[in-house]
């Protein structure tokens, strides 16, 4: 399968003071910047700590979503990640089916545990919500029954604009998530250290070939924070080279994280230097 994404910038949108300190007008125009550069996909954090914790604040990730579907042409849209217990399945596939009406099929579901409740819970609840959401992504009336999650009949009109709906993506680096996402998934994001992006890859190697699974029908990608102390003007030349050990690795993209110090101007320098070190995806991918 062709990768879900080559380059991808993450809005990470949990601030230390109140929501209104990120304006969606910067975050529209650093998603503009960044399309016309080379990031083919933009993704927003669905962080609950963000509105849990004193002095926090943060945009809701779907809301946002669906107004930077207005707002750029060509990126693919999604969270990365909502945890699984944060929200009902339905209505989650419903958000991300607008979303993906508004922005002409560019949605993208990403999906994790979150580590919100009982850790022994959290695979099965992350299970049943992807199960879900694909039965809600097929244009029939979706029913499930599990132990967390049930649906009777629900229907999903309008649906989405591609046959079989938006992909879905799994995030993170333990085994069972990975595991999940060999079985389930459209495509997996390796979460944390790079060091353990090769071991993830193994496992993700490993579980499909248990599946019955062609590796190759699921696209992966790293995320890269590669920021704290990275001024402005030397964005550019640090994620060329940071986002290098994830494609000697394996991956098949990388999804960097945005400084909110930086301009559009930057972004798109960073893009345009990423494209020209590791070439960007083709037309039509």
């Amino acid at each position: 399968m062709a990768p879900l994404t080559r380059f991808g910038i993450r809005f990470s949108l949990s601030t230390d003071s109140h929501a209104g300190a990120i304006t969606f007008d910067e975050l529209a125009r650093v998603a503009e910047a960044a399309e016309t550069a080379g990031f083919d996909s933009v993704w927003v954090s669905d962080d609950p700590s963000a509105v849990r914790a004193p002095g926090k604040g943060a945009l809701e990730a779907y809301t946002l979503l669906g107004a930077l579907a207005t707002r750029t042409r060509l990126a693919r849209l999604g969270a990365l990640v909502s945890p699984a217990p944060l929200r009902p399945p339905a209505l989650l596939a419903k958000a991300v089916t607008t979303i993906d009406i508004l922005s002409g099929g560019r949605a993208v579901l990403g999906l994790g545990t979150g580590h919100l409740g009982d850790h022994d819970d959290e695979w099965d609840r992350l299970e049943e919500a992807v199960i879900i959401c694909r039965r809600m992504f097929s244009g029939q009336p979706a029913s499930y029954e599990g132990r967390f999650y049930r649906v009777d009949g629900a229907a999903n009109l309008p649906g989405p604009r591609r046959s079989g709906g938006p992909p879905i993506v799994i995030s993170g680096d333990d085994e069972r998530s990975l595991s999940l996402a060999a079985v389930h998934a459209d495509a997996c994001a390796i979460t944390g250290p790079l060091v353990h992006v090769r071991p993830s890859l193994e496992i993700l190697r490993r579980r499909c070939e248990a599946a019955g699974r062609d590796m190759g029908s699921l696209s992966t990608a790293s995320m890269v924070d590669f920021q704290p102390g990275v001024p402005a003007s030397g964005a550019a030349v640090a994620a060329v080279a940071a986002v290098a050990p994830c494609f000697q690795s394996g991956v098949a993209g990388v999804i960097v994280e945005w400084q909110a110090e930086w301009s559009p101007e930057t972004v798109v320098r960073m893009g345009r230097a990423l494209s020209e070190a590791y070439g960007r995806l083709e037309d039509g991918d």
